[in-house]
């Protein structure tokens, strides 16, 4: 009886230590995949002049900061939601909010609200709806 308690506290613990692993593992692919959104967003340069998000949003807001944050949004489709925050250096609550989805396998960036919409207009060549990162090639 003894024994075969003990080989159902073990299989319990075994299915507990699975269960967290699997879990750590998730959460350690979210942060990188959210990562990698947030790189693609922050580098992203328009091919024609050079300039990115954060140099357009600073010229609309001047004398603000742009804080970067991004969150898994599919883990199944590698697609991030990152934010650009613009902050009044006196104030901590963002006054404006640009959001971009990013398509973490071929680097596409798309709107994710009004605001991201504009921002990519102003660096997107003329009619298109979304941008691509330098050598955005599919993998």
């Amino acid at each position: 009886m003894r024994s075969k308690l003990l080989r159902n506290l073990a299989g319990v613990v075994i299915a507990i230590a699975v269960a967290v692993g699997v879990l750590w593992l998730q959460w350690r692919s979210d942060m990188a995949r959210a990562k990698e959104g947030r790189e693609i967003v922050e580098g992203f340069r328009a091919p024609a002049s050079s300039v990115g998000f954060e140099r357009v949003i600073q010229a609309w807001h001047p004398g603000c900061r742009v804080a970067w944050s991004g969150r898994t949004e599919s883990g199944c489709m590698d697609q991030v939601r990152v934010e650009g925050a613009v902050t009044e250096p006196s104030d901590h609550e963002p006054r404006q909010r640009y959001e971009f989805v990013v398509d973490v396998n071929t680097h596409q960036i798309a709107p994710g609200n009004e605001p991201g919409r504009r921002a990519i207009a102003a660096l997107a060549p003329s009619g298109s709806a979304s941008a691509s990162a330098p050598g955005s090639a599919p993998r």
